[in-house]
């Protein structure tokens, strides 16, 4: 965790926007957007691990999630369960 915040701070004195984790449009990890942007990864949000990861992928092959329903219920209780669901609100 220091690391991404030693890292989230490099960025942005240099200039580059971190944007923050999105269900729809965030990937495993940090992903480049342009030269001033970057998105939060997945992998770095404390309590989502790969299984979690694989599950929201898999569910937005349908396209972007609509809701937290529509999210719980695409992406499968089985995976994300309360400590995942709150890991990934609270980010």
């Amino acid at each position: 965790m220091e690391r991404i915040v030693m890292e989230v701070s490099e960025c942005n004195s240099k200039g580059i926007e971190v944007l923050p984790p999105s269900i729809n449009e965030s990937m495993k990890h940090f992903t480049y957007i342009n030269d001033e942007t970057i998105r939060f990864g997945l992998k770095a949000i404390k309590g989502i691990g790969d299984g979690p990861i694989e599950a929201i992928k898999k569910g937005k092959e349908a396209g972007p999630y609509q809701s937290l329903e529509d999210f719980v219920t695409r992406a499968g209780k089985e995976v994300i369960n309360k400590k995942s669901l709150e890991s990934l609100i609270l980010s």
